[in-house]
């Protein structure tokens, strides 16, 4: 009988997952939040639960429990990259760098794609007046992801800070030429964990 009921839960929180998922989509968050945390409490190991529930927060900039929801993921599943990398900019929202500069230099030494993980080491070296190595990592993000206007105003911001008024000028003219940023939805996120681009 526990056996059966085990099952159930997992049952439980696997269709939770889903429905969040779906709800996401159709722009629902609020109940996608409510979703998630249903499947957290019916199966708090089940893959990407914390991630999924995390990533959520994340979106709503609620910095603090995310972290948390990504530390979960990690102890469920050392190896998730992206709990990781979302974690550590928790952790930059949060303006605790010490926390996040670690772990970000740990994920670029692996692996230079990640632009999350520039633009964040960026912001780091910026705030520890490293200004050049801040511009190398914010270029490294838009070589990344050059459609995010978002890192082009950091770029100016930070040229700007810098007096290089030109270059602050051309990156805050791209920005305005890009459309405004998008975050992937939680299905590409989870799809982006289960089926790691080769």
């Amino acid at each position: 009988m526990q056996q059966q009921l085990l099952a159930l839960k997992e049952e439980f929180a696997q269709v939770d997952i889903l429905a969040g998922e779906a709800l996401d989509q159709m722009q629902q968050s609020a109940a996608a939040l409510k979703q998630f945390r249903a499947a957290v409490l019916a199966n708090p190991k089940e893959p990407n639960v914390h991630f999924g529930l995390g990533y959520l927060l994340w979106t709503q900039g609620t910095w603090e429990e995310a972290a948390n929801e990504f530390d979960l993921e990690l102890q469920n599943d050392p190896q998730n990259v992206n709990a990781r990398i979302y974690l550590a900019d928790s952790w930059v929202q949060l303006n605790e760098f010490a926390k996040a500069l670690p772990g970000l230099e740990n994920l670029n030494a692996r692996d230079k794609s990640y632009p999350l993980v520039h633009r964040d080491l960026g912001i780091i070296y910026a705030n520890a007046g490293r200004f050049e190595d801040a511009i190398r990592e914010l270029m490294l993000a838009m070589e990344s992801d050059p459609g995010n206007a978002e890192l082009h105003l950091q770029a100016a911001k930070m040229y700007r800070s810098l007096g290089r008024t030109d270059q602050a000028n051309a990156e805050a003219d791209r920005a305005r030429r890009l459309p405004p940023p998008r975050h992937p939805s939680l299905q590409e996120m989870i799809d982006s964990i289960e089926n790691p681009a080769p």
